[in-house]
């Protein structure tokens, strides 16, 4: 018998090993191109790996994205709400207003931060001045028909 003779159940564990580790490292890659933001892979007549993790050049980092989830205008780090208040010291600072679900997601250090406030209708009434803007974010609504920001009736407040 010769000593390179294998049996098939070793055979059988050797290939699904290959497969196994073929798969992993085409998941791996398709995770980094989607984390990155860069398109989908493409069929191409160069299969080479140096093609699938090509330099990127000049991507930015994602910046955070932080939903606003309520119209109340409290600031409360265990309620479990994330208000156009919270949003704006969140993306501020860079932290978090609370960890309790539903808080406010930190802001990020690099980029503009989004502040999205698409999926609340209703009016919010400010009840003092909102934190002055100190970093670069977009705030998004539905529209100022569907989602109104007033001034409460005592007070100077101003709206962003």
């Amino acid at each position: 018998m010769s000593p390179f003779r294998l049996s098939r159940p070793v055979v059988r564990v050797l290939s699904l090993t290959a497969i196994s580790v073929l798969l992993l490292s085409i998941s791996l890659a398709w995770a980094r191109r989607q984390q990155a933001g860069s398109r989908p892979f493409k069929s191409a007549g160069n299969h080479s790996s140096s093609a699938l993790f090509a330099d990127k050049g000049g991507i930015a980092p994602a910046a955070g994205t932080i939903t606003v989830n309520s119209l109340s205008d409290v600031a409360n780090g265990s309620d479990g709400l994330c208000t156009l208040r919270e949003a704006i010291t969140a993306a501020n600072t860079n932290s978090a207003s609370g960890v309790v679900a539903g808080e406010c997601a930190a802001g990020s250090s690099s980029g503009a931060d989004m502040i999205d406030a698409t999926g609340v209708t209703g009016t919010v009434d400010l009840t003092g001045a909102l934190p002055s803007i100190s970093s670069s974010m977009t705030i998004t609504g539905p529209g100022s028909a569907q989602l109104p920001i007033n001034r409460n009736s005592g007070g100077d407040h101003r709206i962003v």
